[in-house]
């Protein structure tokens, strides 16, 4: 992994890959798979594409992430940035041999100015939040 990154996990999912982009995708079913407290999520005014704006809310409060290199149906990072703290999560799909798909999250922290403070703290309640942000996505998307 480069330097600041957290995670990078790989997770099967019995599903084909259109199926699982149509999860991924729709912000409002984030807070079945999402962590991180997200209790609603409202998509981005006219669709999915870069520099779109997808908002996640998380105990009241709403926290804007733009979307960069987005690939329809392939791939897409979601980065939030603030005080000097940013998170990036990097999504990518493939299919499978057997016709399924396997998703990839790539987490990424970094820092500029004083934000280098805040790195340890939001990084472990990043790490501790999207961990297990792919199992519940498979568990949504598998119980569909």
């Amino acid at each position: 992994m480069a330097p600041g990154s957290l995670l990078d996990i790989d997770l099967p999912i019995a599903r084909p890959p259109a199926a699982v982009w149509k999860a991924l995708t729709n912000w409002k079913s984030a807070p079945k798979w999402f962590g991180g407290g997200v209790d609603q999520g409202a998509g981005p005014k006219g669709g999915m594409r870069d520099l779109a704006v997808v908002t996640l809310h998380a105990g009241g409060k709403a926290q804007d992430h733009s979307i960069q290199d987005y690939e329809v149906g392939r791939s897409f990072a979601l980065v939030w940035a603030e005080r000097g703290v940013m998170v990036m999560r990097r999504y990518a799909l493939k299919r499978s041999p057997e016709g399924n798909t396997v998703v990839s999250l790539k987490v990424d922290v970094d820092t500029t100015g004083l934000g280098f403070l805040f790195r340890r703290g939001v990084a472990r309640r990043v790490a501790e939040s999207d961990r297990e942000q792919l199992d519940r996505l498979r568990a949504h998307v598998e119980g569909a």
